[in-house]
C-alpha cells in the first residue's frame, strides 16, 4: 500500500482512487485511464485503435498518457455497494483477449 494514496483517499473522503503512471510509448501494454461521460474508466490497451493509442497533444505528448498500474483503493462503503448489486458488479467485468507467450511441453 502506498501511504500517500491512503492518506489522499482518506483526507478527501473519496469512495475510490487508482494510481496511474505516465506512459512513455504508445506500445506499452497497459490500460489507459480515460474520462467517459464524466466518469473515469480504464480502457484495455488491446481495445485501443492504433490511431487512439498513437494520438498526441499539441506538445507532442501522448493524448492517452495515463497508464493504469492496477493499484486501487475502495472505501468499505463502496466495496459493499458494488458487491451487493450483482447487475452493477457484472457490468464491471469484460473479456480481454491478449497474446501471451506460452510453453507447451
Amino acid at each position: 500500500m502506498d501511504p500517500l494514496q491512503v492518506g489522499f483517499t482518506a483526507t478527501k473522503n473519496l469512495d475510490a482512487t487508482l494510481k496511474a503512471c505516465a506512459k512513455t510509448s504508445p506500445d506499452e501494454k497497459v490500460g489507459v485511464v480515460v474520462k467517459n461521460n464524466g466518469k473515469y474508466d480504464i480502457v484495455e490497451y488491446s481495445e485501443l485503435s492504433d490511431a487512439d493509442a498513437n494520438k498526441r497533444d499539441e506538445n507532442g505528448n501522448l493524448y492517452l498518457e495515463l497508464g493504469s498500474i492496477l493499484i486501487f483503493m475502495l472505501s468499505s462503503k463502496k466495496l459493499i455497494e458494488l458487491s451487493s448489486d450483482t447487475k452493477t458488479l457484472n457490468k464491471l467485468y469484460h473479456k480481454a483477449y491478449k497474446k501471451i507467450e506460452q510453453w507447451d511441453a
